[in-house]
């Protein structure tokens, strides 16, 4: 009776025919970035600053200005300096290849609308 419950599938054994396609996206490594870009990237996840979907790092920044969230003035100067990227480090999120919509409350609260597809 064991046996009976202890049913394998045929396959478990088999090794696949398939090989895996190499990614041709490369990103870089943490360690290949400059330690301004690595400020930024923690500027980018630190959520006290508000949503950076939709918006570059300087917009955040003067959004967060602007609602008295008190942003770095370090960030602020190196957005403005010549070295520094301008898109978030999510700039290339994409939701099963939807647009998302991002509304803006009175208040200065920040949510996700709509999602198309």
């Amino acid at each position: 009776m064991k046996r009976f419950y202890r049913q394998r599938k045929s396959t478990t054994n088999k090794s696949s025919s398939k090989s895996r396609k190499k990614s041709k996206v490369v990103e870089k490594c943490p360690e290949d970035y400059s330690s301004e870009e690595h400020v930024l990237r923690m500027f980018d996840m630190n959520m006290k600053y508000g949503p950076c979907l939709g918006l570059t790092r300087l917009q955040r920044w003067e959004r967060a200005h602007k609602m008295s969230l008190n942003p770095p003035e370090q960030i602020k100067c190196l957005l403005e300096g010549d070295k520094a990227q301008l898109k978030c480090l999510w700039h290339k999120l994409s939701i099963h290849g939807g647009t998302l919509t991002i509304k803006e409350t009175r208040e200065g609260t920040s949510f996700i609308e709509r999602i198309d597809y």
